[in-house]
């Protein structure tokens, strides 16, 4: 998969939906341990060192980066998820992703209510006061949402550019059926 942020996005998407077996009301746990799996996995596919922070581990900045094994020795990506559903925590989260070297920034939040709008604002106004920024940097955020009257997740993903200047949404809302709880046989 390449570092194009639609193709993430579809790749996460079509996984979280389809294949991960996770259910909404799981624990953060679970969740994270789900999403580093599938990053792992895209990661090592690429042939990128994959280094990420275990349940029994303190974490080092993010939750898991991929590291280029070539003499640049550079990050490629850099991950971090915040489940707890507070602004707060989302914001510190994605400060994390500012503070880190990395071609490729992913955060992946999940939301009570739709207050994306102005958590992108407050993202934005982040990066853009930033005094060290790297043009070659790409945001990814990735919104997750459910709906438990209709049992559907909605995915929301934007693309914003390194100073916080602009963003795009690249996903179109995309929802799917999800489970509330555990699904049974999995």
């Amino acid at each position: 998969m390449s570092l194009i942020p639609a193709n993430i996005f579809t790749g996460f998407r079509n996984w979280l939906s389809i294949q991960s077996g996770l259910a909404w009301n799981q624990s953060r746990v679970d969740w994270t341990g789900g999403i580093k799996q599938f990053f792992q996995r895209l990661g090592e596919e690429a042939g990128y060192r994959v280094i990420y922070t275990r349940e029994d581990q303190t974490e080092y900045l993010v939750d898991l980066v991929w590291k280029s094994e070539t003499p640049s020795r550079h990050l490629a990506l850099a991950l971090e998820s915040e489940l707890s559903e507070v602004r707060l925590n989302i914001l510190e989260d994605f400060e994390k992703l500012v503070d880190i070297k990395s071609r490729v920034k992913i955060g992946i939040f999940r939301l009570r209510t739709d207050n994306r709008e102005e958590l992108l604002e407050e993202m934005r106004i982040l990066l853009n006061s930033q005094m060290l920024t790297y043009p070659d940097e790409i945001y990814i955020v990735i919104f997750l949402r459910y709906n438990a009257e209709r049992a559907r997740l909605t995915f929301t993903c934007y693309n914003i550019d390194y100073k916080g200047i602009s963003y795009e949404e690249i996903s179109n809302n995309y929802s799917c059926p999800f489970p509330e709880n555990t699904r049974e046989g999995l």
